[in-house]
């Protein structure tokens, strides 16, 4: 071989100078060194040879293949710049124009070795010749790369080493030619890569191999290609990946586009495709708006098609195969329509090939079915169930499925299901979907055997028993004994179709055939608890047909009755009893005596109490509370009546609370209340009420020794107000409770060891409680009971606050200067807190900002908390605006009704008062609308106001028309009081309650 190098390098030096500068930059062409593996590869490739082998040392790699040696044009061309000999050979890998230069970042002067001749390239384009070296004679040509001086020899081992343990499995996959590619490294570590072509059943089976260091893998893959059709100019591959383990196609997650070795562009798709598409100058992108490229994409969705149908002729098409195609859709909401769509962009340059997929499941038959059948969209349903497929035949499939009557296999991956349901809108036979096609016309046509079946079916599959008994109770699936189609009766929780029964009963029950196979029966009795109609099903029968016949009893037939209740409840367990219970619970059929007048009347079982001591004495003389007769108490045992919600100590309705101690009073969109530390504001204790009104010693002991302490946290709370869910940003109220706190506070129900009647808590010591009353200082504080030094203090110096006394005690021990500033500050104390004056200087216009105002408020909300409770959002508004009217000039709250300062304060700034609504049945609400009273006055007001009619309408009245400020009235027990106003206040609750008027 006569190649003259000298020639070369001096035309090389015309065409491109003799500096090399310029060409520097082609060895950091691409972004990975190592690269350059990939271009010996198609040099290899394009030689066509068949075995190609790296072997890598510390200071340099050589690279043996057995292709095609060089010749001089390909010496010009190795050394030159996008001037290739295969540059317009499309069908060609390699273009060695600026391909071979990724080369020149590992090494400053590659070695060429030819059997005839063998040369050296410098400075990119000056090829020179150097001595000949032998080599195995089964290789025709040496590459030789010496690392550069001035890389870390280390680091090009590394690299290097790490390219050629990854090549890949499916690098040799789209190559002719090369068949092997062995490596060495260093003497240590050595494998291969390689690929073995057969034919079976007319399909391209490729099985690659891979083994490093002794670790083999192996896999197979089936390429289709359309070399052999004449039109095609440049042919495509496409290639599955098939496992022999499954018999069945994989899915490929990574799957980048093939120009023989794989670009840098992702495919999305779940199989490989290969063509010889246009490409950047490194080749690792491919150029779209390309023509040429566009007419192999449509050329590879055409490839695609042909083998799907040629897979399903060979009967290999399966829902995996299936799998591999881009089936990625996503929805969209239009028109209150949800539509499903490919999840691909329609400009995106490999879209034609979901078009072609598109249109291949509209227009041929490619859905497996069961016993390898292909059917059309148009032919399908789709079951998850095994049991299903055994259970419909074609005709029951076409008549629930419009006339469907294909099944599709059940192990139809979830991917394609999603695509087929949500795109084709393939109908489902699964769970529910499949149980609401099944009309009763339907169910009434099948025979009993199928029934069976299908009665086997519901109880095998992962249903839960409440949805199972739901579609019973509104389907007739139950064939009964006269051969009628019912649907499962329940009433009151309790199944009124029976299984069989002990004796001979005019019920319904279900057909004796089904009772043979255990199965059904088992589904019977455990998902639908059917039950046999023994005695204590018949005793549950009698009891309610009683109260269905509205029979009334004598004391015989009630004895017998009750027994008979008492029988169910002990001999009846489970959900059975449960549901009975409840029934029992919603029926007046307890004999309950009024504790008053002992009239007689038939009552829930929550609404009776039972006679004990604490009952007896608690509610006697309330004429809103009963007790159970003699005649109940001693039929049935304790324990079952409270187990039927009767009562032996005064019932609680008290709020649920979370494990921190709080719970949601109010709950509605930017308008949350919740009340914290166990503190419920809204709890409620039957007969509270009277008894505090009417005391005894034996209540007073039983509320202060035990009442009290179970629900001391309820007396007096906070309670937390937000516009967030999560109570962000909260604002917060102290307050007693309306019905518990306040009530203790109020009324005069503490007995005095030495003195006759009865007190309030303010008016006595802990230390005057009688014997038998515990020494409880919690309870004490938080009922504001004074102390007895404080008391004996206010006798003596005539004060007429706790406060002032708790002042004069303090003094004890200090200097007569400091003590005589203390008795000078109390002397302040004693004198009347002057009112506040909040005044305004122009009536007119006050009155229309509040018109203006309270007709954009939105009407007041109720909601139920044991019993109706209006609840008033706006009162933690509503304080702060009190405040501010009723803060005197220094600085004290005082009350509107008694005109004294507020009793305390929660903080060291405010004062604590309640805000009590005026009147509760308005149609909105207003700051206006709220009174600032200390606790006593509140009280005072609900109590002796609030609760008679009559009176609260003289004083909304006299509000409304007074022109003075002051407002009399007289409260329920003849005290006469009044409320006080600041001018502005009174204008604007004139407003308003002339509003809520109209």
């Amino acid at each position: 071989m006569n190649i003259d190098f000298q020639k070369i390098t001096k035309d090389n030096l015309v065409g491109y100078g003799n500096k090399t500068e310029h060409l520097e930059s082609f060895s950091e062409l691409y972004s990975d060194h190592t690269h350059f593996i990939y271009e010996i590869l198609q040099n290899a490739e394009d030689a066509g040879a068949e075995i190609i082998k790296f072997h890598l040392k510390k200071d340099r790699i050589c690279i043996y293949h057995d292709g095609k040696t060089f010749n001089e044009q390909d010496v010009r061309a190795i050394c030159s710049i996008n001037r290739g000999t295969k540059k317009e050979e499309k069908d060609k890998i390699g273009k060695f124009g600026i391909g071979f230069k990724s080369v020149y970042a590992y090494t400053e002067e590659p070695l060429i070795y030819l059997e005839e001749v063998s040369f050296g390239i410098q400075k990119y384009i000056r090829p020179h010749r150097i001595p000949l070296q032998t080599f195995e004679s089964i290789y025709t040509t040496l590459f030789v790369l010496p690392f550069k001086n001035s890389l870390s020899l280390g680091k090009c081992f590394e690299e290097i080493h790490h390219r050629l343990l990854n090549l890949g499995l499916t690098t040799l996959l789209f190559l002719r030619n090369l068949k092997k590619i062995e490596f060495i490294i260093d003497e240590n570590e050595s494998g291969f890569y390689s690929q073995s072509i057969q034919y079976e059943n007319d399909l391209e089976y490729h099985t690659l191999l891979q083994q490093i260091n002794m670790a083999l893998v192996k896999e197979k893959w089936i390429v289709f290609s359309d070399k052999d059709n004449p039109s095609i100019e440049y042919p495509t591959q496409i290639a599955f990946q098939f496992s022999e383990e499954t018999n069945d196609f994989e899915y490929t997650a990574n799957s980048p586009i093939g120009v023989y070795f794989p670009t840098k562009v992702e495919s999305h798709m779940g199989f490989l495709m290969n063509g010889p598409f246009n490409t950047t100058p490194t080749r690792e992108q491919i150029k779209e708006n390309d023509d040429h490229n566009e007419n192999l994409v449509k050329q590879i969705a055409e490839l695609l098609s042909n083998a799907i149908l040629q897979c399903k002729a060979k009967k290999l098409l399966t829902p995996n195969l299936l799998l591999t195609l881009p089936l990625d859709i996503e929805s969209e909401e239009k028109y209150d329509i949800v539509e499903w769509k490919p999840a691909y962009s329609e400009s995106w340059f490999l879209y034609p090939i979901v078009d072609k997929v598109l249109l291949l499941f509209q227009k041929e038959a490619i859905i497996p079915c069961e016993n390898q059948q292909y059917e059309k969209l148009s032919e399908v349903i789709i079951a998850q169930e095994p049991e299903l497929l055994n259970l419909l035949s074609k005709n029951q499939c076409m008549e629930i499925c419009n006339g469907r009557s294909k099944i599709i296999q059940v192990n139809i991956p979830p991917k394609l299901e999603i695509f087929l349901v949500n795109y084709f809108q393939i109908p489902t036979l699964v769970g529910e979907a499949f149980l609401e096609s099944l009309s009763d016309s339907f169910m009434e046509d099948q025979s009993d055997v199928w029934l069976s079946k299908f009665y086997q079916y519901l109880y095998s599959i992962d249903k839960s028993q409440k949805d199972i008994k739901y579609l019973f109770q509104s389907k007739k699936w139950l064939r009964l004994d006269d051969q009628s189609m019912s649907t499962l009766i329940i009433e009151d929780g309790i199944p009124t179709i029976f299984l069989s029964a002990s004796s001979n009963y005019n019920v319904p029950m279900v057909k004796k055939i089904f009772l043979k196979n255990a199965i059904v029966k088992s589904f019977f009795s455990e998902v639908l608890d059917l039950p046999i109609l023994d005695s204590v099903e018949l005793s549950k029968r009698n009891i309610l047909d009683h109260f269905n016949e509205n029979n009334l009893m004598d004391e015989s037939q009630m004895v017998v009755f009750l027994e008979s209740i008492q029988k169910v409840l002990r001999e009846d367990s489970g959900q059975r009893k449960l549901a009975f219970t409840r029934k029992l619970c919603q029926i007046p059929w307890v004999p309950g005596i009024n504790f008053r007048s002992g009239s007689k009347k038939m009552l829930l079982p929550h609404q009776v109490y039972i006679l004990n001591s604490v009952t007896k004495n608690f509610f006697s003389g309330n004429p809103s509370t009963y007790y159970a007769n003699n005649i109940v108490t001693q039929t049935i045992d304790t324990d079952i009546l409270l187990e039927l919600g009767f009562h032996i100590k005064p019932h609680v309705h008290k709020a649920k609370f979370d494990e921190n101690g709080r719970a949601i009073i109010y709950n509605e969109k930017k308008n949350y209340i919740r009340s914290t530390s166990y503190f419920d504001p809204y709890i409620f204790i039957d007969g509270l009420h009277f008894a505090l009104s009417n005391p005894t010693i034996e209540n007073s002991k039983y509320i202060w020794n035990q009442l009290i302490p179970d629900h001391i946290d309820s007396i007096q709370g906070k309670l937390e107000y937000s516009a967030y869910k999560s109570f962000k940003k909260p604002r917060s109220e102290i307050m007693y409770s309306e019905e518990f706190g306040s009530y203790l506070q109020a009324f005069a129900w503490l007995p005095h060891k030495n003195e006759f009647g009865f007190f309030t808590p303010q008016e006595i010591r802990l230390k005057d409680l009688p014997i038998g009353f515990n020494r409880n200082e919690e309870i004490a504080e938080k009922l504001g009971m004074i102390s007895m030094e404080d008391k004996q203090i206010m006798k003596e110096l005539d004060l007429d606050d706790p406060k002032k006394a708790e002042l004069v005690r303090k003094m004890k021990g200090l200097p007569v200067d400091k003590v005589d500033q203390i008795l000078a500050y109390i002397n302040d104390l004693s004198r009347e807190s002057h009112f506040p004056q909040k005044q305004t200087s122009n009536s007119s216009v006050r009155k229309l900002h509040i018109q203006e105002e309270f007709s954009e408020t939105e009407d007041i909300v109720t909601f139920k908390k044991h019993r109706s409770v209006r609840m008033n959002t706006y009162r933690i508004e509503a304080k702060e605006w009190l405040r501010d009217q009723y803060t005197n000039s220094d600085g004290k709250t005082i009350c509107q009704m008694c005109e004294r300062e507020m009793p305390f304060k929660t903080s060291p700034d405010e004062y604590y008062f309640e805000a009590v609504q005026v009147e509760d049945n308005l149609k909105k609400t207003h700051e206006s609308l709220f009174l600032a009273l200390c606790p006593l006055c509140a009280a005072k007001y609900r109590e002796l106001l609030k609760r008679d009619e009559t009176l609260l309408l003289q004083v909304i009245k006299a509000i409304q028309y007074s022109p003075e400020e002051t407002i009399p009235m007289v409260l329920k027990n003849g005290e006469r009081s009044s409320l006080r106003f600041t001018e502005k206040h009174l204008i604007d609750i004139q407003e308003v309650l002339s509003f809520n008027e109209d």
